[in-house]
């Protein structure tokens, strides 16, 4: 029975591999259409979407190195709203996903068993860690296929493309010299303990070389045409070392143990197969630059200061690769893959992390950020600036300074800012609306309390410009055209004459930005009221909620 298995996997290898390709794809785009974005994912379409307006280091320092920017931007530019375009970026990173996973599983059957590559590819793309995150909006998975790619390649011993894939992950993320590190551990361990030759010894060198050229190329491309080469350096290296370096967020190391209990054959068997490949490192270079390789990587990876649940997809398609070693061992011993072994792998790493995760997912739902967004792109000008601390809407301006990222660092930061000096900073570009969400919860008291008292709820979590006018003024300043709605009347007789017209609580009245006369003997508001925003509401989201609900630790 084992060997019929073993035979049909080995004739319909690249047919079961486009199956699950294509189920790994269609699970994928649920939950990129369903699950809630992360915070980062904002940021991260912020920061592609300069790259349309600009050239890096010289018009804008980017926050990482540049590739991968590049390579979602397309996607990005084309046209439709807001929440498409974020849509459009997750569906290119699942499409990429869905590529990388066929290629890497062809390529690594070149090396090991099929049917080992088949189990392997399934416990990869069934870790639920790897379904929540790999279509995020971000550059980690880019990083980490080029990674990948180099390290098949290194076992191939072809090491002027393996070099060039090296720091075509560098040049994605800064995070890529993980892989680097690891490489090139692995081949100086390898060179120095078990064959010193001239042929291993230029091989290392030209995988070296391969690396090095590529990052250098780019160091003084960018350099000529930005400030300096020094300066791109510096943004590179240094200007992230606290980020790089420090435990900032203490807590995430916890992921470790989220990833790990929701995914325990998949790194039970990761282990497995690093003291396989120790104990068989006689084996010859495939076993020797897997075991060195596999054993540092991991280590840089428990190392590393920030494992948020993104983090690990970049350790997934490693462990894919050790997996696949571990599982080619024990068929080659075994002559297949044993019945229980099998059974084992389907049940526990593949149908226990979907039985378990799948329905969390589903239970939750992105409604409430699309209706923010949608709602606010119908508000917003092109120029219209808007505040959120998360840059929700990438398109438009942001208040300078800290407001437009408002990380952990950031608010601590704001709490010690005297609050005059905030209000002159947000009022220097003067927001059309307010998304109110947790950072913008935790301001300062008093400052929170002066946006309350110029902003007002539109629909969900959108507050819009709504001055607070008090009883006897005499003059407003209106920061906006258009028109406006007189509510929330307190107190007095109720008389409100603007520009010399008497209205009434309710009423619309057009207003030019600029200074108004006003007759008033209550409290009142003016809100602002965008033509036509209701056709862009979804009634289901009128109350305001928690958009960004525990999003790593659903």
């Amino acid at each position: 029975m084992t060997e019929k298995i073993d035979q049909f996997l080995d004739r319909r290898f690249y047919w079961v591999i486009a199956v699950v390709c294509v189920i790994y794809a269609v699970i994928e785009m649920i939950y990129v259409t369903g699950l809630p974005l992360v915070m980062d994912e904002f940021q991260g379409a912020y920061a592609v979407k300069r790259f349309s307006e600009g050239i890096p280091y010289r018009d804008f320092m980017p926050y990482k190195t540049v590739l991968g920017y590049y390579i979602q931007l397309p996607a990005l530019m084309l046209p439709g709203g807001t929440w498409a375009k974020l849509m459009y970026v997750k569906t290119e990173m699942t499409a990429i996903n869905t590529v990388a996973i066929f290629f890497a599983c062809v390529f690594l059957a070149r090396k090991f068993r099929r049917s080992a590559v088949v189990f392997a590819a399934l416990l990869m793309v069934f870790t639920s860690t790897f379904l929540e995150r790999s279509g995020a909006l971000r550059v980690d998975m880019i990083t980490a296929w080029f990674g990948l790619f180099s390290l098949l390649f290194t076992l191939e011993r072809r090491m002027i493309t393996a070099g060039l894939l090296v720091s075509l992950s560098f040049l994605t993320s800064q995070k890529g010299i993980y892989y680097a590190l690891a490489a090139g551990s692995a081949l100086f361990t390898y060179w120095l303990l078990c064959d010193r030759t001239k042929e291993t010894f230029i091989h290392m060198v030209k995988y070296a070389l391969a690396a090095i050229i590529p990052i250098a190329v780019y160091f003084g491309f960018f350099g000529l045409i930005g400030q300096s080469m020094g300066g791109v350096a510096d943004r590179v290296i240094l200007a992230n070392k606290t980020i790089a370096l420090e435990s900032l967020y203490v807590e995430v190391k916890r992921y470790w143990f989220q990833t790990v209990e929701r995914n325990p054959l998949f790194y039970g068997l990761t282990a497995m197969a690093l003291g396989r490949l120790f104990s068989r490192r006689e084996g010859g270079f495939v076993e020797w630059i897997l075991w060195v390789y596999g054993a540092v990587f991991m280590g840089l990876c428990i190392w590393h200061r920030q494992p948020w649940p993104y983090f690990f997809v970049m350790v997934i398609p490693i462990g894919f690769v050790l997996i696949a070693s571990l599982l080619h061992g024990e068929a080659k011993e075994r002559g297949s893959l044993s019945i229980p072994f099998m059974a084992i792998i389907l049940l526990v790493g593949v149908a226990f992390p979907l039985w378990l995760r799948m329905p969390v997912v589903l239970d939750r739902g992105n409604g409430s950020q699309k209706n923010t967004v949608n709602v606010a792109d119908h508000v917003l000008g092109d120029n219209d600036p808007s505040l959120d601390g998360i840059r929700m809407m990438f398109n438009n301006p942001h208040p300078g300074g800290r407001f437009g990222w408002l990380d952990r660092g950031k608010l601590w930061s704001l709490r010690r800012t005297p609050v005059a000096e905030s209000i002159e900073l947000i009022e220097k570009s003067f927001p059309k609306i307010v998304i109110m969400n947790y950072r913008i919860r935790s301001f300062p008291r008093a400052l929170y309390k002066h946006i309350k008292k110029t902003y007002w709820r539109l629909h969900g979590n959108v507050f819009i410009y709504s001055p607070t006018i008090k009883s006897g003024e005499s003059r407003v300043k209106i920061r906006f055209d258009g028109t406006y709605r007189a509510i929330n009347f307190k107190g007095g007789s109720r008389i409100v004459k603007i520009d010399g017209n008497e209205i009434k609580q309710g009423e619309l009245l057009f207003l030019d930005a600029g200074e108004h006369a006003i007759d008033s003997t209550v409290k009142l508001r003016l809100r602002l009221e965008p033509e036509g925003w209701k056709d862009a509401a979804d009634p289901l989201y009128k109350r305001q909620s928690a958009i960004f609900d525990m999003p790593y630790r659903y």
